[in-house]
């Protein structure tokens, strides 16, 4: 089945429901936004490797404080 097939069916799912089941899924819906975006970054290597880099750099205390990234802003 496509993708475009596969939204067709949900919007016609989401058209058969009242406006108080909809406003009682829209957190839902929201917070399935947020994990694909989440899961976009976890596909990334390159992505993947700075969040790593980062940690190991927080791990090592080589930080910048925010008072110092703001006086140079």
């Amino acid at each position: 089945m496509t993708m475009t097939r596969i939204k067709e069916e949900i919007k016609a799912l989401v058209d058969q429901l009242s406006d108080d089941v909809l406003q009682e899924l829209k957190p839902l819906l929201e917070r399935l936004s947020e994990w694909e975006a989440t899961f976009e970054i976890l596909q990334d290597p390159d992505m993947m490797e700075q969040l790593r880099q980062s940690e190991e750099d927080w791990r090592r205390g080589q930080v910048v404080s925010w008072r110092d990234v703001r006086r140079d802003v």
